[in-house]
């Protein structure tokens, strides 16, 4: 599975998320008796790669209707399952999940507590909770400005093209806060993980800029396609060498990073 996990994550050009949804996918171990919901799904990567591995009972919400449409055409499965709607209030029944994915959500919520006690519910007796945030300590070079904004003056940029880690974020999180919370919602902490220390001078920029590169209509259909995440298998373009150069900065981050130690994000499995 890791290897052809691998061949799926091969043209993701943002690597911390490609770091992330390598830990997420493999740690979760799908199995075909396994149902699985993607909470806050996005564009839906997370289930485009699991159901790319094999037949699994593949759920995803989210309250973005755009978002929604836009997953059901890059899945292009289905059998995945889409709903449009807040997690915390569409009624899904109790304890229908065995695994929930909760990938970069909980820092958007008023109330990350609440939050993770209706998760906790929607699993059943047993199930494994999959969550990523955003660390309060990041490195400097991920996002500079918000970086000294936040260590010299108390404050960050929440909006806009210099927001950075912190865009649309009503916080960021160090382990021992995510660790509190997710246990005042009921759960037993299984493991934890710090992810992304290396990482390019104002990755968050670059990371836009591509952003409005593979969206503007200007670009022919082929060097979008080369600059998907979810067109694994492409012809050589100007992106995939820059992609390659990157991977290999990104080598660096092959090792385990420490709590001392500033990174990118937070990875953290919980039980019911």
């Amino acid at each position: 599975m890791l290897q052809k996990l691998d061949g799926l994550l091969a043209n993701t050009g943002d690597l911390c998320l490609k770091r992330r949804a390598k830990l997420m996918v493999s740690e979760l171990n799908p199995q075909t008796s396994d149902t699985i919901l993607d909470v806050g799904c996005g564009d839906g990567f997370y289930l485009f790669l699991l159901s790319r591995l094999g037949k699994f009972h593949l759920v995803g919400i989210d309250n973005n209707p755009e978002s929604i449409k836009a997953a059901k055409l890059l899945v292009a499965d289905k059998n995945v399952r889409f709903i449009t709607g807040d997690v915390t209030k569409y009624g899904l029944k109790e304890a229908s999940f065995n695994k929930i994915i909760c990938s970069e959500v909980i820092e958007h919520l008023d109330s990350d507590v609440e939050g993770l006690k209706v998760l906790y519910r929607l699993l059943k007796k047993g199930g494994s909770l999959y969550i990523t945030v955003p660390h309060l300590n990041y490195p400097f070079f991920w996002d500079p400005v918000n970086w000294i904004l936040q260590h010299a003056f108390g404050t960050h940029i929440k909006s806009g093209l210099w927001a950075g880690i912190w865009n649309m974020h009503d916080r960021l999180y160090t382990m021992d806060q995510l660790v509190s919370v997710v246990k005042k919602a009921g759960f037993r902490v299984s493991k934890k993980q710090y992810l992304t220390h290396y990482s390019l001078p104002f990755n968050h920029i670059i990371l836009y800029i591509g952003f409005r590169m593979r969206t503007s209509p200007q670009l022919s259909r082929s060097l979008k396609n080369s600059m998907s995440k979810f067109k694994p298998s492409q012809k050589k373009s100007w992106f995939s060498y820059i992609l390659s150069f990157i991977n290999w900065l990104d080598k660096r981050n092959d090792r385990t990073i420490g709590p001392n130690e500033s990174s990118v994000g937070l990875y953290l499995e919980a039980k019911k």
